[in-house]
């Protein structure tokens, strides 16, 4: 459907023998090793489906602005409004809990629900957005040229990888009932206002005056 930059393929490695010098810890403990880089890498997909949110809401609101139905813009429509309002919170929401994760793994703290979290909020957040975006374009989003499609066959994979997506909404409440809740895990208003300024600079995306 997607993915068309990257060429992916499966790898079959049967009855391979590793000499005790390559072996990385202990035997039996792999999957307990692998989760420490799991952390980080969902926090990288809560932000690349992110990315393609902005992306199409971005689009969605110039088509919003532009596109013209019994001589006024389509975005005057409130029906066309409220949908991208909402996509834009819930992308902000989104890039939060991201910079949170973020922070505690670059500060070595635990952050398991918080990224099993951000990805998963993330990956909605962008999902709906570019399926918001496809509506809002109407039948002419269904087509290739406008771009919007692409981007809703891309905001599928963030759902599915690294984990599919009812497996992150299993594991964020398992990480909450099991760990103690701290102050440090709340950021400063002030700090989330630098990061999620940074953000938006490195994202390029529409402000909120655009909705």
């Amino acid at each position: 459907m997607g993915r068309a930059a990257v060429d992916s393929n499966m790898v079959f490695i049967d009855s391979l023998p590793v000499p005790r010098e390559h072996l990385i810890g202990d035997p039996g403990h792999g999957f307990e090793y692998i989760l420490h880089g799991l952390n980080p890498e969902r926090i990288l997909v809560g932000v690349e489906a992110l990315g393609i949110g902005w992306q199409a809401l971005g689009r969605a609101v110039r088509y919003a602005r532009e596109g013209v139905v019994f001589d006024r813009p389509i975005g005057q429509n409130q029906a066309i409004q409220h949908p991208l309002a909402e996509n834009w919170m819930e992308l902000q929401a989104g890039l939060l809990v991201c910079m949170e994760a973020a922070r505690r793994y670059d500060a070595g703290k635990p952050c398991g629900a918080l990224a099993n979290t951000a990805k998963y909020l993330s990956a909605e957040a962008g999902y709906k957005a570019a399926t918001q975006a496809l509506m809002t374009y109407g039948g002419m989003g269904y087509a290739k040229e406008y771009h919007v499609e692409r981007l809703l066959r891309e905001a599928m994979i963030p759902r599915l990888g690294p984990s599919v997506h009812n497996s992150s909404s299993a594991t964020s409440p398992r990480g909450c009932l099991t760990c103690r809740v701290h102050t440090d895990h709340l950021m400063t208003t002030k700090a989330i206002g630098q990061d999620r300024v940074r953000a938006e600079h490195l994202a390029g995306h529409c402000p909120a005056s655009a909705v």
